[in-house]
């Protein structure tokens, strides 16, 4: 234990180390505002001396400790790897954990697990190894493996007493993984421990942090906890788009649809290019739908707006997601054409849904919204079975699962 903790201090005397898991996409405000981040480094040029570049970037690992900034930390990887080229890749033990540290959290899977050997090979009983081991699993979606790993970092830190550094590190980094893992009660407690800790020691929690808190507790129905956590942010940084999102989240999910759709709005007024609330804004007038026609026009302009700015380069489930919601709108379009009467014209917005939800399973295999109203179509429109059949099969296979659908991505339409 003694020659442990030797080499935790030792550590600490170079650098701070801490960083949000590369797996982690919280559906509560994924994106990190606060403060404005500070100019970025100069690009490193012939002057710069190789001690300049590893002081820089271990100076910019103390900075990103408690902000969880990814440009940041690209940029203390960037000097850090420069540092080491120009010294015709000699390193020392703490710039090359750095390296790996920043590169696995970057999703920068194989440079950060030959920085971790390497770490490894120069000190086999380094506890911050572990934190390598964990992102790793992580990686490898080993989920039980991962939290194994952190709970030995955490036991190993807090039994000798150690910075506040490390404590901070260990309890945020195993709360966001039993997040992660669906143990949110147990979330609750290791998030709120780092959220005491960043205070006792005169420092602004990251955003990322006080969020993910949040969240867990809407998990589990705190909703009380949750929406204080949010405004107390909100006070601090009113211009934060993502906080007024993650307020519309969190009304949203007790059914106060007119509380979230003020929030969604507010969102999108702050930041102009935020596709995430159009989609929640769609959702709800499609909701809104049943008892006021009009509101399928505002549907339609917030999914134009959603998928205008996610792009056609967006991932699989928000391309799914997109073309759900448009198969969603068509559908609404034929039932109203077929209960005025139109059936001609409902066949086609019949046909027009059909085609945007074939659309979203093409991204999405598991688009539970999207099977179930391709078998719902094909009953209207008389289809035959076979055409319909694959999709009640497929629907039918999620639901002795569980009915898990999508299980990184918590979706809108899907």
């Amino acid at each position: 234990m003694l020659r442990t903790m030797r080499l935790l201090s030792r550590a600490l005397a170079y650098l701070v180390i801490c960083g949000f898991c590369v797996s982690v996409a919280p559906p509560l405000a994924a994106q990190e505002s606060g403060a404005p981040t500070p100019a970025a480094a100069p690009a490193p040029d012939a002057e710069t001396s190789i001690e300049v570049l590893r002081m820089r970037g271990t100076s910019g690992w103390r900075n990103y400790v408690w902000t969880l900034d990814r440009e940041r930390l690209q940029l203390v990887v960037r000097d850090l790897e420069e540092a080491r080229r120009r010294a015709g890749g000699e390193a020392d033990f703490t710039q090359v954990f750095l390296i790996a540290y920043g590169s696995l959290i970057l999703g920068r899977d194989d440079v950060g697990r030959r920085a971790a050997d390497e770490a490894r090979t120069s000190a086999p009983t380094y506890p911050g190894l572990l934190l390598l081991d964990a992102f790793a699993a992580t990686l490898d979606g080993d989920s039980d493996a991962a939290i194994e790993r952190l709970d030995r970092f955490v036991e190993i830190v807090e039994a000798a007493h150690g910075d506040a550094e490390f404590r901070f590190l260990g309890r945020l980094h195993r709360g966001v993984q039993l997040f992660e893992s669906g143990q949110h009660d147990r979330a609750i407690q290791d998030l709120e421990v780092a959220l005491a800790i960043a205070r006792e020691n005169d420092r602004k929690p990251p955003n990322e942090l006080v969020l993910r808190l949040a969240l867990a507790h809407q998990r589990v129905q705190q909703f009380a906890a949750a929406e204080k956590l949010v405004r107390g942010m909100l006070v601090e940084d009113p211009g934060n788009p993502y906080l007024y999102y993650n307020l519309g989240l969190l009304f949203g999910t007790q059914n106060n649809f007119v509380e979230a759709r003020r929030w969604y709005l507010a969102a999108t007024k702050r930041k102009r290019d935020y596709a995430d609330p159009h989609v929640k804004l769609a959702f709800l007038a499609w909701k809104e739908s049943s008892h006021d026609a009009d509101q399928l026009a505002e549907m339609r302009t917030h999914l134009e707006a959603y998928r205008d700015l996610i792009g056609k380069r967006a991932s699989d489930d928000l391309l799914a997601d997109a073309n759900s919601g448009f198969g969603t709108y068509w559908l609404a379009i034929a039932e109203q054409r077929a209960t005025a009467g139109h059936e001609a014209l409902a066949l086609i917005a019949y046909k027009r849904a059909r085609a945007h939800f074939l659309k979203a399973l093409e991204y999405n295999p598991t688009c539970v919204r999207a099977l179930s109203n391709l078998v719902k179509i094909g009953f209207q429109i008389d289809l035959p079975k076979a055409e319909t059949a694959p999709f009640k099969e497929r629907l039918d296979a999620i639901d002795e699962d569980g009915r898990k659908g999508p299980k990184a991505y918590r979706s809108t339409f899907c």
